[in-house]
């Protein structure tokens, strides 16, 4: 997908923080992180994370239909025009890409790649049980301090996982979309 393809790849490149690694993580304690995103997060960061996908397209749409026509010289001015007019609808890909992207991405499996770690540098076994018991006490506190920067690095390290999917389905839809308009 050219330059637009390219300059999205080198933004989330750019953006990428070191990710977590290290030493095995205790059965129990990667009980409890999972525990507590599994609570606290849930669907919500589900949704977020094809929203975030959604978010980053959205500026770069209209070039991206426009590339995927420029892709095929023999199509006539009219039918490109006809095709651009009815792929410019982003609310209908949007639609679309939502359904193929929860079905392509395991985003719980990859949140929790990514987050075990995370929470396993910087929460203790007993600050996890009390971060599940809906944030009270000290380590309630912790976690309004270190959440900017975990959430961070966890989306810092996502966004270049996900973008060659991302890609691909934008591609396929937008191909399956024309298809549907011209044959």
């Amino acid at each position: 997908m050219g330059l637009r393809r390219t300059s999205l790849l080198l933004l989330l490149s750019a953006m990428l923080l070191p990710t977590a690694g290290g030493a095995e993580i205790s059965a129990s304690k990667r009980a409890l992180i999972e525990d507590l995103l599994q609570h606290s997060a849930g669907a919500g960061t589900v949704n977020g994370v094809t929203e975030m996908a959604l978010a980053e397209i959205a500026p770069f749409y209209v070039s991206l239909v426009d590339e995927v026509l420029a892709s095929e010289p023999d199509l006539s001015e009219s039918d490109r025009k006809m095709l651009r007019d009815e792929l410019a609808d982003f609310d209908a890909f949007a639609k679309e890409f939502r359904k193929e992207f929860e079905a392509r991405v395991a985003v719980q499996e990859l949140l929790e790649a990514i987050y075990v770690p995370l929470y396993d540098r910087y929460f203790e076994v007993d600050e996890l049980r009390e971060i599940a018991a809906f944030y009270r006490s000290p380590a309630g506190r912790k976690v309004l301090q270190v959440m900017p920067t975990l959430g961070a690095e966890g989306l810092h390290a996502l966004l270049p996982r996900l973008q060659p999917t991302v890609m691909t389905i934008v591609g396929e839809i937008l191909a399956r979309r024309r298809s549907a308009i011209l044959p």
